[in-house]
């Protein structure tokens, strides 16, 4: 009866955790979509964030330094963030993977669950590594004129111009008319 039972939970385990443990590599970590450049990366700014910390504990600093510790901290906190969470998914696939040796019933709902936000924080984690436009956080200037077509285009540019106008107004950014014609 014993025997039976352990080759009917060895069944149970091929059948039902195999293919989710498939989606661990050997580590037991979660398959990675993410390069090892961006993980560096991310592990450099990790990094750097802790040496800005330490600096701007050690007292030595004067404040126009710790004022510039502050600014890089704050650029750095999304991606450190990520990275932990990341590495943090990583551990509870080891856990999960080592309660699937065991033979735990919650396994193959954890394995999912782990593997889905594992995509998430990395597609995240990617997004935040790119590199900012220096261009984005400048100002625009938009010029909207009627094209051929008389009445009916100014109409056209009219609306487009307020559509502008709203998406602004929603975005929460300034808006600031710099000149306009109407034409009857």
């Amino acid at each position: 009866m014993r025997r039976h039972m352990a080759l009917q939970c060895r069944h149970w385990l091929r059948r039902r955790c195999v293919p989710l443990l498939k989606l661990l590599n050997g580590s037991g970590a979660p398959r990675t979509q993410m390069s090892a450049a961006f993980l560096e990366k991310a592990r450099s700014h990790k990094d750097r964030q802790t040496e800005l910390l330490e600096a701007m504990s050690s007292g030595t600093a004067d404040s126009s330094k710790i004022s510039e510790y502050s600014i890089e901290i704050s650029k750095l906190g999304r991606v450190v963030e990520l990275y932990d969470r990341l590495q943090g998914l990583h551990d509870d696939a080891e856990v999960a993977q080592e309660l699937a040796q065991e033979g735990s019933d919650e396994l193959v709902d954890d394995l999912k669950e782990i593997q889905e936000e594992v995509e998430e924080v990395e597609a995240s984690l990617v997004r935040a590594l790119v590199p900012r436009d220096a261009a984005d956080e400048q100002d625009a200037i938009l010029e909207v004129r009627p094209g051929v077509g008389g009445d009916e285009a100014g109409l056209f540019a009219l609306e487009l111009f307020e559509m502008y106008r709203k998406f602004c107004a929603g975005r929460g950014w300034q808006f600031t008319e710099m000149s306009m014609s109407m034409t009857e």
